[in-house]
């Protein structure tokens, strides 16, 4: 990929584990390497297709002093977010921190650090059957998008399933969402695993019931085998709960191991738990992405309100029911998505 690299920003700032580095400050050495696509800034030599270095350069010099770090992996990270949330054309951010007068004893020319950051895409599985399973569904969904490394693309339509795995329980509530990430794959996990026990998960029974359970499904094509992490999840393909949902917003996406589309999964599924749906889907978008709802008709007032970028607008009521009370809500980040909300 293109790439634009800015070598050597020296930075005042006061940063460092001791306490006369914070007082007294210190001068840091800061490059960068963004990669993104530059074709098309190329082709056309207009500045608004590319992103204008002069204008990184202030913003780093900004972020250097916006917070004191005690150490410089912080600093690097935070600098590598940071670029990452404010230029959304870069694919990735790699900040190297250096300390040119680090407190150390023997002649050294500087200490740095590397932080190497890029959007991930992952798919998770979403599934309760403890308490309100449609409310905490919808609350582990929003803990991931407020999360300042992820951003949430896509949810699938949330259903009923019954029990997988042979334990005797009540039914789940099954749903994948997609979810664009800074996080590599095991902090991301971390980060998972960290909402489901604030939305009250406990690990008693393998395959029992649960407040939440966050499973990741896919990370980019990645392969992972280790203790903590397997990635593709090892059983997907034998789950019609896992398989709808993310055939619904990625149909064409391919197992990279057993070389299938998620459809092609589907149709080799043998054990049935959750029913398909003999409604009508369709996908509502306020932009290129958004949720995916489930519903036979969407209201006429939604159609109208989601058709372009408005703000953040609630419908109730459902077309031919006055009764009905569901409502749909823009969600996400920036307010333009559409989903139902529960």
């Amino acid at each position: 990929m293109d790439e634009i690299r800015i070598e050597q920003l020296r930075l005042y700032a006061h940063h460092g584990y001791f306490a006369d580095e914070k007082w007294n400050g210190q001068y840091f050495e800061v490059s960068v390497v963004l990669k993104l696509p530059l074709q098309d800034a190329g082709v056309s030599d207009a500045i608004a297709n590319t992103v204008d270095y002069a204008a990184v350069c202030e913003y780093i010099a900004a972020k250097m002093t916006e917070k004191t770090f005690d150490l410089i992996e912080a600093v690097a990270e935070f600098l590598a977010d940071s670029l990452m949330d404010q230029y959304e054309t870069v694919q990735e951010a790699a900040v190297e921190v250096r300390k040119p007068d680090a407190p150390i004893s023997l002649e050294v020319s500087y200490v740095s650090v590397k932080a190497v950051r890029r959007r991930h895409l992952a798919y998770v599985a979403i599934g309760s059957n403890q308490g309100d399973s449609k409310a905490l569904i919808q609350q582990a969904v929003d803990l991931v998008d407020q999360d300042r490394r992820c951003k949430v693309l896509e949810v699938s339509p949330i259903r009923k399933s019954t029990p997988y795995g042979g334990v005797e329980q009540e039914d789940y509530y099954n749903g994948v969402m997609e979810v664009e990430t800074y996080y590599e794959p095991l902090m991301f996990l971390k980060c998972l695993q960290e909402i489901e026990i604030k939305l009250g998960r406990k690990r008693k029974v393998r395959w029992g019931p649960r407040t939440m359970d966050l499973d990741i499904l896919l990370f980019d094509r990645m392969v992972i085998d280790s203790k903590e992490l397997i990635v593709p999840h090892p059983d997907m393909q034998n789950r019609d709960f896992v398989l709808l949902p993310l055939s619904e917003i990625a149909p064409y996406l391919r197992h990279p191991l057993l070389h299938k589309t998620v459809g092609e999964l589907l149709e080799d599924v043998k054990e049935s738990h959750m029913e398909m749906p003999a409604g009508v889907r369709e996908s509502h978008t306020a932009s290129q992405r958004g949720y995916v709802i489930e519903h036979k008709e969407l209201p006429e007032e939604a159609k109208a309100q989601h058709k372009g970028n408005e703000p953040a607008v609630t419908v109730t009521g459902a077309a031919g029911n006055p009764q009905n009370n569901d409502s749909y809500v823009y969600r996400g980040k920036n307010k333009n998505i559409l989903t139902k909300k529960f």
